[in-house]
């Protein structure tokens, strides 16, 4: 597989992601990650595995509510079925109930892994500003 198609896989992810987030779907946000792929928390939790990061993402989502978001890859590097992107990635939402919009951004770290065909996360490091 060359570095063209598997940024364009990457960029695929992203933009799905991008699209659990608008819509408040925490199984499309679950199902970009592999089997016992993991979302490493800035505060030092791990949340592990497609189930545990469904139910999470319904946690954040609710509290949010809708977002808008970019998501700007600056670098991809490919070592055989695993690919590392770097990049930096914004939120913006209003929380429900709350007229006040907010915004979260920061850079981030993502291991995409080859799974059964396809790029999937496995493991997800975002670090706020």
């Amino acid at each position: 597989m060359s570095i063209d198609e598997v940024k364009q896989a990457i960029q695929d992810g992203n933009a799905k992601w991008i699209a659990a987030y608008r819509t408040q779907d925490p199984a499309m946000l679950a199902s970009l990650f592999t089997h016992d792929g993991a979302i490493l928390a800035s505060q030092g939790s791990v949340i592990q595995g497609p189930s545990r990061i469904e139910v999470a993402a319904q946690t954040w989502m609710k509290s949010m509510g809708p977002a808008e978001m970019t998501i700007q890859t600056t670098g991809v590097w490919l070592m055989g079925e695993i690919a590392y992107e770097t990049g930096e990635f914004e939120y913006r939402f209003t929380p429900p109930g709350d007229k006040n919009p907010g915004k979260r951004g920061g850079c981030y770290v993502v291991v995409w892994k080859l799974e059964d065909g396809e790029w999937r996360i496995y493991r997800d490091l975002g670090l706020p500003n």
